[in-house]
């Protein structure tokens, strides 16, 4: 999942900032919203699978809309908490403490373990659909799990610090270059 996973997150953080949530409603909302908006992209995408490029489109106007929901959502809310949501909508580390980094620190826990099988049947499918099918991939299984442990992370990020989309930008990157590896570096980008 790339920056527009926060946005996706944001529209439900926004949702239950308005509907007057505490902290962890917010997160909670955030969490909801990522998975949400990630299945309806997957659902828009299919049409005997899903492929790579259309995935990428869906992805993008489902975004655009959500972002025009979050627009609107905080122009009808009241100003403080239409100021609580810009706020959060920012995204920081600021402010966040112990009881912010333990549910990430478990969450990682578990959704971390899960990247490692699936980087062997990326680096195929680097190669293209048909290459990594030919291979015994399951192309359409391993892209499945792939976006539901990328949306659980993002989500999961989102939910703690807001949606920073210069490191979801930045962070696949620095993990290549760190980790010297050629292929897609799923556990060290997360």
């Amino acid at each position: 999942m790339r920056a527009e996973d926060g946005d996706r997150a944001a529209t439900g953080a926004i949702i239950a900032t308005v509907a007057g949530g505490a902290t962890a409603m917010i997160a909670g909302g955030a969490l909801a919203g990522s998975a949400l908006a990630a299945v309806c992209v997957y659902v828009l995408a299919y049409r005997r699978g899903v492929h790579g490029y259309r995935l990428v489109l869906v992805g993008i106007g489902v975004n655009a809309i959500l972002l025009a929901v979050n627009s609107y959502l905080l122009t009808r809310a009241n100003i403080n908490d239409a100021a609580t949501a810009a706020a959060w909508l920012t995204g920081s580390l600021g402010g966040r403490g112990r009881e912010h980094a333990v549910p990430v620190a478990l969450a990682l826990a578990v959704l971390l373990p899960l990247c490692v099988p699936l980087s062997r049947p990326m680096r195929m499918m680097e190669m293209g659909d048909d290459a990594a099918a030919a291979m015994g991939i399951k192309v359409q299984r391993v892209r499945g799990c792939a976006m539901a442990v990328a949306v659980a992370l993002c989500g999961v990020a989102t939910a703690a610090a807001g949606p920073v989309a210069f490191v979801a930008l930045t962070a696949p990157q620095l993990a290549r270059r760190l980790t010297r590896s050629p292929g897609v570096t799923l556990v060290a980008s997360r």
